[in-house]
């Protein structure tokens, strides 16, 4: 039941939260004036895209990473899942980036 309840609240998160902070604090971090209770609706018409492109992210994450956890564990799948751990988050944060510029292109 906790681990149900964990997963929920995770998910809530992920699909609510994140995507409605992922475009805000990149405002906040360069100064601007960034109203909390009207981060929800600064990020309409994006939360969508933000959310899928970290799902898929992160899901292509796993499937690449995931089958190796059957091999026998050595230098080289230590090197592949490392590589991969680092350009998953690399990738999120360029995405991010991309869409943080067409969303501040569109609120022009």
């Amino acid at each position: 039941i906790v681990l149900g309840v964990l997963f929920l609240l995770a998910t809530f998160c992920t699909f609510l939260v994140y995507p409605s902070l992922a475009l805000n604090l990149p405002l906040a971090s360069i100064g601007e004036k960034v109203q909390f209770f009207k981060m929800w609706k600064l990020s309409k018409g994006f939360k969508l895209t933000i959310f899928l492109q970290f799902i898929i992210i992160w899901i292509v994450y796993a499937l690449v990473c995931v089958p190796f956890i059957f091999f026998e564990y050595n230098i080289f799948i230590n090197v592949i899942i490392s590589f991969f751990a680092i350009l998953a988050p690399a990738l999120t944060i360029s995405c991010l980036s991309k869409t943080y510029l067409l969303w501040k292109e569109k609120n022009i």
